[in-house]
């Protein structure tokens, strides 16, 4: 318990109205671990998930990352992973708490994703990996079913440009992965699977 209020605490830390990106990336960082070690644990007395009784404490945490993309992109990342951890652990069970989360990322994600030439960076990877576990989960029937309704609602209305992006990078990985550079081994990051397979 304290473990999880300490992590929560220091993920939306701040001094004198400065944000401290390293303690909070460090809070974020620990919930994430406590969520995977103690994702599934179940409260004997009232039968339901041991962290869905933290739900308040993290959910406001998940929300602070997830707002942080331009200013600290570590915690925005480690936000999304642990959004895909609640997600996968079945800790969200509310839709309207789904909505909030994932609004800013879908909204974010579809200037970015509308744009013909934006790049692929860790911001823009880690919003499409939300919304394809997301996605995965809810063709699954693995999330509750107001979640799932929420969710594919929401999803509507870019997934087409989800579905670009994510063959894009998709595209790029396969193209660095297969084309290696002669003098040092390492993937060459300018070519394509197609310039590649041409």
């Amino acid at each position: 318990e304290e473990s999880i209020t300490a992590a929560c605490t220091a993920s939306q830390a701040t001094s004198h109205n400065a944000e401290l990106p390293e303690l909070q990336s460090e809070g974020m960082g620990l919930l994430c671990v406590l969520l995977e070690r103690f994702g599934n644990s179940v409260d004997a007395k009232s039968g339901q998930l041991l962290l869905e009784q933290f739900s308040s404490q993290i959910i406001p945490a998940v929300k602070h990352g997830l707002a942080s993309a331009d200013d600290n992109r570590g915690l925005f990342c480690l936000a999304c992973k642990l959004l895909r951890l609640l997600a996968r652990k079945g800790v969200i069970t509310d839709a309207s708490v789904l909505r909030r989360l994932i609004r800013p990322i879908m909204n974010s994600a579809k200037g970015e994703l509308e744009m013909a030439d934006s790049n692929l960076d860790d911001i823009s990877t880690s919003r499409l990996g939300v919304l394809a576990e997301l996605y995965y989960l809810s063709e699954s029937k693995l999330l509750d079913e107001s979640v799932r309704a929420a969710f594919l609602k929401e999803m509507s209305s870019i997934k087409l440009q989800v579905a670009t992006s994510s063959l894009k990078l998709a595209t790029y990985l396969a193209g660095s992965l297969l084309c290696e550079d002669e003098d040092n081994g390492e993937g060459i990051r300018e070519k394509s699977l197609l310039g590649f397979l041409a």
